[in-house]
């Protein structure tokens, strides 16, 4: 019941680093990805139930943990404002050199809000 309730909540998805909407579409990296793109925008944009919508390029980079060790942190770079996030401290980035961390990885990597942190792309 917990689980239920707790999905079902509209801002749980929030916490997981998606923006409250009703579709979600994800295109994994293929050979076509950039056609797969280009087709699913000219549906979005022409289907006239659709009020907004917005595009995220999703990648990895690395960047040491509390241990020193690098290892692969998921970036998700776009518009954060159509659909933006709740966060825990500090807020959604707004400067080229800003990131968001989730909580485990500020853990993981010993960050807190305006730390610096060395990434390698």
């Amino acid at each position: 019941m917990n689980m239920n309730n707790t999905i079902n909540n509209p801002v749980f998805l929030t916490y997981m680093g998606i923006g409250k909407s009703d579709v979600h579409i994800d295109i994994q990296y293929s050979n076509n990805l950039e056609q797969q793109k280009e087709e699913a925008i000219a549906y979005l944009e022409n289907d006239p139930d659709i009020e907004r919508y917005t595009v995220y390029q999703n990648g990895y980079v690395q960047s040491q943990n509390v241990e020193g060790e690098w290892e692969y942190v998921r970036v998700q770079n776009g518009d954060n404002g159509v659909f933006p996030l709740e966060y825990l401290e500090g807020k959604a980035p707004t400067e080229k050199n800003d990131l968001a961390l989730s909580y485990l990885n500020a853990v993981d990597l010993g960050k807190k809000v305006g730390d610096a942190i060395t990434i390698i792309y």
